[in-house]
């Protein structure tokens, strides 16, 4: 498995972005600051689990490997598969063993080997997603579970024959020990990958459905009844208050955090209709594998090959799993695909199961078995070929991107198959190489730089790889200030407040993006804003310079490319065009992005997440000259209600000689009033102050020198 991880790695010749690059950094952070302090790690680490996407849990593992190997993505990726993937299929393994009739260990090498050879099990780990972790965890739990299941079977069919064995008298009850560690497994999921407490809740209530479906066997009501009862009161209650007592405690910060951002809504635009997630699941595998997987659990059931009691919990978290994901969470991604992936190994082990039992009894299972080996390889190899090589034979599979959409749709006969996860290649980087050189000598000093784009092939991410490459440095060697363009409509910010900030603008045209195109207006208003010549794309000039870029090509019938174009900022943008911009930002725009901040500023960084509940700016000191146009302001994102109050504090003193300006300006962009607000002398340094507002009116915050003076208000 690992010898397959590096040569896959090895196949690949490409500049990570986003989640593709986002952990190997975040294991390369966790170094960084174990070396630094080794005392403070495991504070680091727990405050982690409360920050979204800066949680460092996974990288606990990985940092012996990382401290003796180096920071390669051969020693990323290989860490990952031997303590995240060798785990996971072994548990798959362990799993289908306790399910099908055999004896020994051939049960965990058909549940071994039918997972090895299911290609959406690899690719996760391949695009460096670290999700293995949790999801072993859960199967540790389904691990546990049935062991007691299967002790409390009152008879199980002997290996291949229908004899059957005696098994102890069945109890309604787990061992404390246990309930308390799968509860401590259910509640530390969600803090390594917190999209797994969906697979926990999955979990809970697979057992409440194999409680309710093993009282019915019971022979009288009364039995069902007790039997039903027992079982949620000592088995489902403890290990849900066993849960619930770990996220209380360790999880503490993680449930703050899921309590202050309403993530399935901030998501909303990035959200998948049920039928379609259950497409992608469908296209991920190919046909042939769900063919072979619902014929196994069918054929194995009514053979005796399949234990009922334990085969019947499987089939169940199997397919809540997938179900809870694409109904609930509503999400795509190659990582999201470790939903449904139990439930296809398990189906095709359960298949080989009841193929060798053929093998016993006929002729036909040979056939069978043979047949099925043949395709897995095929399906395999198929899977992980590069795109340019099947082409040639007339080959066309679907190749999934980062998320919901795929950088290349697969034809009918590829549904037949696996999705493709061939390595990435690009041949673009002369020209990524020269871009990147270029930024370096216009932004010697950190001048930021804005980039608009969004796909697999051009992100910020990109540029920082791309330098971190030239200077030789490793992650620690990134200089460039690089700011990220808003993006998706019900989580970004609108993208003027980076626009603002930035010295030079970095445009990619066509903006491919990792979300479907209806979802991400506020990109494709970024560049508009150049292309459609709005007054604030006066405030910089176009660059000579022009770069094109590979985007997606490998077995394509047509080529694709990106075509990158360079701003300079000339003059600051005044207040009044900042204000006349928002307007038709809000008035272009389907919906109000979902974190946009009550502010913005000049000079503080609009996030990608998580601004909506922002209260802190940063404010430099305006230089300008110009009567009422501030270089560096900060300024309301929305519209005031009439006679608007403005409360706040400064961290730190007002220079002497310099106040506190409150502006007021109308939808139009034109000036009606300004006041200096009066900030207290005290440590506090408390202002408030009442703003002769008209509702829809902008405020504009902004520290001058005293020799301005205030104008009375107006009208």
């Amino acid at each position: 498995m690992l010898s397959f991880a590096c040569l896959y790695v090895a196949g690949e010749h490409f500049y990570y972005a986003n989640d593709w690059n986002f952990y190997h950094i975040g294991t390369w952070f966790a170094k960084r600051e174990l070396l630094k302090n080794p005392l403070t790690m495991p504070l680091l680490v727990w405050v982690s689990t409360g920050r979204s996407g800066f949680d460092v849990v996974y990288t606990i593992p990985l940092l012996p490997a990382s401290l003796l190997l180096g920071d390669s993505r051969y020693t990323f990726i290989g860490t990952m598969v031997v303590a995240y993937v060798v785990p996971y299929v072994i548990l798959l393994g362990l799993t289908a063993r306790q399910a099908l009739c055999f004896r020994g260990s051939a049960a965990i090498w058909i549940g071994i080997l039918s997972a090895v050879f299911i290609p959406a099990l690899w690719a996760p780990v391949l695009r460096g997603y670290p999700d293995h972790g949790s999801a072993a965890m859960i199967l540790l739990c389904v691990f546990l579970y049935l062991k007691e299941v299967e002790k409390t079977s009152p008879s199980k069919p002997d290996e291949l024959s229908n004899e059957k064995t005696p098994a102890p008298e069945a109890k309604q009850f787990l061992p404390l020990k246990r309930v308390l560690l799968i509860g401590l497994l259910l509640g530390l999921t969600p803090l390594f990958r917190r999209h797994y407490l969906w697979d926990a809740v999955a979990f809970m209530l697979a057992i409440m459905l194999h409680s309710l479906w093993l009282s019915f066997n019971r022979p009288s009501q009364s039995e069902r009844l007790r039997t039903f009862r027992n079982t949620i009161c000592l088995r489902v209650i403890p290990i849900g208050m066993s849960m619930a007592i770990c996220l209380l405690t360790v999880g503490f910060l993680f449930l703050m955090d899921k309590w202050e951002h309403r993530y399935l809504y901030v998501n909303t635009s990035a959200s998948i209709p049920f039928i379609e997630s259950c497409g992608y699941f469908f296209t991920t595998y190919g046909a042939i594998a769900w063919a072979l997987a619902l014929a196994g659990y069918a054929l194995a059931w009514a053979s005796g090959v399949l234990d009922k009691r334990a085969g019947s919990f499987l089939i169940l978290f199997g397919a809540l799993s997938a179900i809870i994901w694409a109904a609930m969470a509503q999400q795509l991604a190659i990582h999201y695909t470790l939903y449904c992936t139990p439930l296809i190994a398990w189906g095709l082990a359960s298949f080989l199961a009841w193929g060798l039992k053929r093998f016993k009894s006929a002729r036909a299972g040979a056939i069978i078995i043979a047949s099925t080996a043949v395709y897995m390889m095929l399906n395999f190899a198929l899977a992980f070929m590069p795109m340019s090589l099947l082409a040639k034979i007339n080959y066309h599979p679907t190749y999934p991107g980062m998320l919901c959409v795929p950088l290349a749709e697969g034809d009918a006969v590829s549904k037949l198959f696996s999705s493709n996860y061939g390595p990435l290649v690009r041949s673009d980087f002369s020209q990524l190489q020269d871009l990147t050189r270029l930024l370096m000598r216009l932004a010697p000093h950190g001048e930021r730089i804005l980039v608009v784009g969004a796909s697999e092939y051009f992100d910020l991410d990109t540029i920082r790889n791309v330098e971190r490459d030239l200077s030789g440095g490793g992650f620690a060697n990134s200089h460039l200030d690089v700011l990220g363009a808003s993006f998706l409509d019900s989580r970004d910010s609108y993208p003027l407040a980076n626009l603002l900030q930035c010295r030079y603008a970095v445009l990619s045209t066509p903006s491919y993006a990792i979300y479907k195109e209806s979802t991400v207006n506020v990109l494709r208003m970024s560049v508009a804003v150049f292309d459609q010549h709005w007054e604030i794309s006066k405030d910089f000039e176009q660059l000579p310079d022009k770069f094109h870029l590979q985007y997606f090509n490998e077995g394509q019938p047509a080529e694709r490319s990106i075509e990158v174009r360079l701003f300079k900022r000339i003059r600051p943008t005044t207040p009044g065009c900042a204000v006349r911009t928002m307007e038709k930002m809000r008035a272009g725009l389907p919906v109000r992005p979902g974190g946009q901040a009550p502010f913005l500023s000049t000079d503080d960084p609009s996030l990608r997440f998580g601004d909506e509940k922002a209260n802190r700016f940063a404010l430099f000191v305006s230089t300008s000259n110009e009567p009422d146009a501030p270089d560096h302001y900060i300024m309301a994102a929305f519209p005031l209600p009439e006679n608007a109050e403005i409360l706040g504090k400064c961290e730190d003193e007002i220079p002497a000689g310099f106040k506190l300006v409150i502006r007021v300006f109308n939808p139009q962009g034109e000036l009606k009033n300004k006041k200096v607000a009066e900030v207290s002398a005290d440590a506090e340094r408390r202002f408030a102050t009442r703003l002769t507002s008209s509702a829809g009116d902008y405020a504009v915050i902004s520290i001058e020198p005293d020799a301005t003076p205030a104008v009375e208000p107006q009208g």
